[in-house]
């Protein structure tokens, strides 16, 4: 290269005669355009779920269909205020005595009782009969806070949420420098334990019978 430089009298470049010149890296304005469109139509979009959530949800498609359903609709039924136990607890005495007897019992009553039940828990469906005799057993665990429910939205509380986050991101920038600087050393002590503790233990109990007897 160098002397096919110094023999051209008008390329004194380091690259060979022909080649073409080694483009600019600098970004040019369609290139940027490029970069920035896909953040930009990302940022626009849930600007306009923000402001127009109908247009948006009816005019991108959906990947997947969604139930719809929250936490709270998935959970059993339950009161969430006293006025709301006081009231349920008033339409489960009436069903006992009302309905729970054969002689005494009318259909149409019975039905409307749960309905009623069903609507003091903002409940989409009436309750079942099951559901509001067990509804004191289930207050009975709210108050102590070891109810399903008391676990789900336990679990789905902003804490929760904030430690698992902290724990994945720790993970996420710690892990790999752990690899990096402790992983060729527990790579060797994990072989070494392999080969010298855990193939030897195996064949021993293996040759005397011991795996088969266990």
């Amino acid at each position: 290269l160098l002397r096919s430089s110094f023999d051209t009298a008008l390329d004194l470049s380091m690259r060979p005669p022909g080649s073409r010149p080694a483009q600019s890296n600098t970004m040019g304005s369609r290139d940027l355009l490029r970069w920035l469109a896909c953040p930009v139509c990302f940022i626009a979009v849930h600007w306009g779920l923000w402001f127009f959530p109908d247009l948006v949800t009816s005019t991108c498609p959906r990947l997947w269909t969604v139930t719809g359903e929250g936490a709270l609709d998935v959970l059993p039924p339950h009161p969430k205020t006293r006025t709301q136990a006081f009231e349920l607890g008033w339409h489960a005495q009436f069903y006992a005595m009302r309905c729970n007897t054969a002689g005494s019992r009318d259909e149409d009553e019975c039905k409307r009782t749960l309905e009623l039940a069903g609507d003091i828990v903002n409940s989409t469906r009436p309750l079942t009969p099951a559901q509001l005799e067990g509804m004191r057993d289930l207050i009975f665990e709210l108050d102590g806070q070891q109810s399903i429910v008391d676990r789900v939205l336990g679990f789905f509380s902003f804490v929760n949420i904030v430690w698992m986050v902290s724990i994945v991101g720790v993970l996420v920038t710690v892990g790999p420098c752990l690899a990096y600087l402790v992983g060729p050393f527990i790579l060797k002590i994990s072989r070494w334990v392999l080969e010298k503790v855990v193939q030897p233990t195996v064949k021993f109990l293996h040759e005397y019978g011991i795996l088969e007897i266990l």
